[in-house]
């Protein structure tokens, strides 16, 4: 199950987009690049959402919340020079 929430959260930083805090994929989209079904994925939103509190998920839209950078040790400068840059962290997924 880790597993699973691991590979999640790097397709999500993959698709993350620094000047809106915005991931920039569906959860149809998700549950493709994750290799999950789309219900599991929907429900892994909610826990991280919810439980967790590490994004912020409203049904189509996904953000990261401060805690997440936090937990991914991602320091105020470097979202900083990242939001500048305003590329995707982690350029995308094909």
């Amino acid at each position: 199950m880790v597993s699973f929430y691991v590979s999640l959260v790097q397709v999500m930083c993959a698709h993350y987009i620094p000047d809106t805090n915005k991931v920039n994929l569906s959860v149809k989209e998700l549950s493709v690049c994750s290799g999950g079904s789309y219900t599991r994925v929907w429900r892994a939103l909610k826990t991280l959402d919810n439980d967790l509190h590490l994004i912020a998920f409203d049904g189509g839209t996904i953000w990261f919340r401060p805690d997440m950078f936090e937990n991914l040790r991602v320091g105020p400068d470097e979202l900083v020079a990242a939001r500048r840059r305003g590329n995707s962290v982690g350029g995308g997924h094909g």
